[in-house]
């Protein structure tokens, strides 16, 4: 096989390479000697290690009749290693073929060279993270296209085999992204109760579609993500929560959705411990919606024995998370204040009437005293007036008979007695009986005989007889 020069010429060359990818590389070729070729083969060597032409450091491509003048394009699959970027790698390309008559040949080698580009790299960082110990959360993480090309159909997947994170979604699709672009996506990820706070790495894995439309697939990239402490899902916060020994009250209680989900079916109940008890004890809130508050009522009752002092009330709750599933939260507790009951008081519109009476009662005694005279309210009596001369009572009036009580003779009047005129008793008419003067009281004590014998009660001093007229009986 004898060397050709000058026969063929090597019109372009064009490589798509990039480091850590394999990519075409075409070659164009001119048959510039004067007769056909027959069954001509076009040959690539590689003269690194670096970059690897198929399998190995050379392939050849087979282009068969070649008359002269005429191009034959060549395509191969070069693969650039790792760290093979931005650099001009040496390469080899040769023609064999048989002549016109039949002869062997082979051209001397067309050298020249290609330059992978970078590597084609993402860049991922966290931007957002609500990931919490006992919760579910979402991270939300910018993802730029550092490489030199443009990429298509990008997605990212969540790789992790940490036994505290539960992703519940490890796709995201980002879509297109040009050289420089940043697109941002979030995945719900649950944190297990058994997890410690701080701070985690989460790996994601790149797959993309190259400008050659090949897919492609990146190594994990790394982010670090903070994972908050465990906290209540719900908030409790007392509004009124004061009983009375012995007594029942409403506690009022402010119940908040501590957590970054809205709960729905939400089942409080309450219950407590001697001496404190519960009669009302479950309250429904049909949803919370993450920060809101709702208050609720409880009615509880202290017993009459309880010292004064603060006593434990313990509320759980029962909620459905946006999964759909059921949780029971552990006992949250407040204080309820127990206080000795207030002094009893009289009701309101008692007070008024009470006032009212006192005042109508002064004025009573008041005007009593200031028309009565300031004199005894019990009337004085005195004995009871007797006909005169009929000291026995017996009808047969005596003349000359003075009164019981020692007072005037009623034997005689200033018109000459108690008969006519003529000193004649009268037959058949009355006499009126006199009035004597007031007497003492019948408790009086008379000290000019220092007797303390209590006379017997007499008649009032303005008294009459029964029908006005005092009756001395008849005249015999």
């Amino acid at each position: 096989m004898s060397s050709e020069t000058r026969r063929f010429e090597l019109t372009s060359v064009d490589a798509r390479l990039q480091a850590t990818d394999d990519g075409p590389l075409v070659l164009a070729i001119v048959n510039r000697g004067d007769e056909t070729l027959t069954d001509a083969t076009v040959s690539l060597a590689s003269r690194s290690s670096a970059l690897l032409v198929g399998d190995g450091l050379n392939d050849t491509r087979f282009v068969g009749r070649w008359p002269p003048g005429e191009s034959r394009v060549v395509e191969y699959r070069v693969r650039a290693g790792n760290g093979t970027g931005d650099q001009t790698y040496a390469f080899e390309t040769t023609v064999a073929f048989e002549d016109e008559e039949g002869q062997q040949r082979r051209s001397d080698g067309l050298a020249f060279g290609a330059t992978p580009l970078a590597e084609q790299t993402f860049a991922a960082r966290t931007v957002e993270s609500t990931l919490r110990v006992g919760e579910e959360g979402r991270v939300r993480v910018a993802l730029t296209n550092t490489g030199p090309t443009a990429v298509s159909d990008v997605g990212v997947t969540l790789v992790t085999e940490a036994p505290t994170v539960a992703p519940v979604e490890t796709e995201a699709a980002v879509g297109a992204l040009a050289p420089a672009e940043t697109v941002e996506f979030a995945l719900p990820i649950e944190i297990t109760e058994d997890a410690a706070p701080g701070t985690r790495q989460l790996s994601y894995r790149v797959a993309y579609t190259d400008d050659d439309g090949d897919r492609r697939r990146t190594e994990p990239l790394t982010t670090d993500v903070d994972i908050a402490p465990e906290r209540d899902t719900f908030v409790v916060d007392d509004l009124d929560a004061t009983v009375a020994a012995g007594d029942s009250d409403v506690v009022e209680l402010t119940l908040t959705n501590n957590r970054g989900v809205t709960v729905t079916d939400v089942q409080a109940k309450a219950f407590a411990d001697d001496p404190l008890s519960v009669a009302d004890d479950q309250v429904f809130v049909s949803s919370l919606a993450p920060g809101e508050s709702v208050t609720v009522q409880f009615t509880v009752s202290a017993a009459g024995s309880a010292a004064e002092k603060l006593y434990r009330l313990s509320v759980d709750f029962l909620y459905t998370t946006p999964d759909g599933d059921t949780e029971l939260t552990d006992p949250v507790n407040v204080g309820v204040n127990v206080v000795q009951p207030a002094p009893r008081q009289l009701p309101d519109w008692l007070v008024p009437l009470l006032v009212g009476f006192v005042i109508l009662l002064v004025a009573a005694l008041l005007l009593r005293r200031r028309f009565g005279g300031g004199t005894s309210t019990t009337p004085d009596r005195e004995a009871p007036v007797t006909a005169r001369g009929d000291p026995t009572g017996s009808g047969d009036p005596g003349p000359g008979v003075a009164a019981e009580d020692g007072g005037i003779d009623e034997g005689e009047d200033d018109h000459g007695g108690i008969g006519g005129h003529d000193g004649e008793p009268r037959t058949g008419g009355s006499v009126a009986a006199e009035v004597d003067a007031p007497t003492e009281p019948d408790w009086f004590v008379d000290e000019a005989d220092g007797s303390d014998e209590v006379a017997a009660p007499k008649e009032p001093d303005w008294f009459v007889g029964g029908d006005g007229d005092a009756s001395a009986g008849d005249a015999e």
